[in-house]
């Protein structure tokens, strides 16, 4: 049974058209750009901390990696993807590294009288008041999307690792991390946070 005329190609052209979009060269694939190695990097370090990181420890450290690496795969959405890329790498450099009053801070959850809960807030608040305000020195204060998109993957990745992680990303961690932005747009140090 022939092509009803409506199926049928009007002219060798429009085929021709389609076939060009549609083609790739042998050995092309369609994929999404690989993330630069400096972002792989982070989240890389990030996950081999979980491995010495004590039980208190491991819900922060879960969800920082998992916001390196959905941020790393989601690059291409920011409006300065080099913005997010330097700024998540010197973020998360003093915490791997243990630097500043990490030890302190790290020492301090793995204390007899220390739940999870209130090990993970010192360490978000620390991280927050600590880290991001050097990072956002080096990196500048990012546009309001980016700085939106990163508080989205926030949230996304720490009700990945539960509720309760999620709704902490949601209620407590916005206004600590306006504030520090705040302080990066007046060019100012970031107001001391609680730790």
């Amino acid at each position: 049974m022939p092509a009803s005329p409506a199926c049928r190609p009007r002219s060798g052209l429009a085929v021709a058209a389609l076939a060009a979009l549609l083609w790739l060269p042998a050995g092309a694939a369609q994929t999404t750009p690989e993330p630069p190695p400096a972002c792989l990097e982070a989240a890389a370090a990030l996950r081999a901390y979980e491995r010495q990181a004590g039980v208190n420890e491991l819900p922060f450290v879960h969800i920082q990696a998992r916001v390196a690496e959905l941020g790393c795969a989601r690059r291409e959405t920011f409006d300065d993807p080099v913005w997010f890329e330097r700024t998540v790498t010197l973020f998360v450099q003093t915490f791997t590294a243990q630097g500043g009053d990490w030890k302190a801070t790290v020492a301090a959850c793995a204390a007899a009288d220390m739940t999870q809960l209130l090990c993970v807030d010192r360490m978000v608040a620390r991280h927050i008041a600590g880290d991001l305000p050097p990072a956002l020195r080096v990196t500048g204060c990012g546009t309001p999307g980016d700085w939106g998109r990163v508080g989205a993957l926030i949230v996304e990745a720490a009700y990945r690792e539960g509720w309760i992680w999620g709704v902490g990303a949601e209620v407590g961690v916005p206004w600590q991390r306006e504030l520090v932005r705040a302080a990066c747009l007046r060019g100012e140090a970031a107001p001391a946070g609680p730790t």
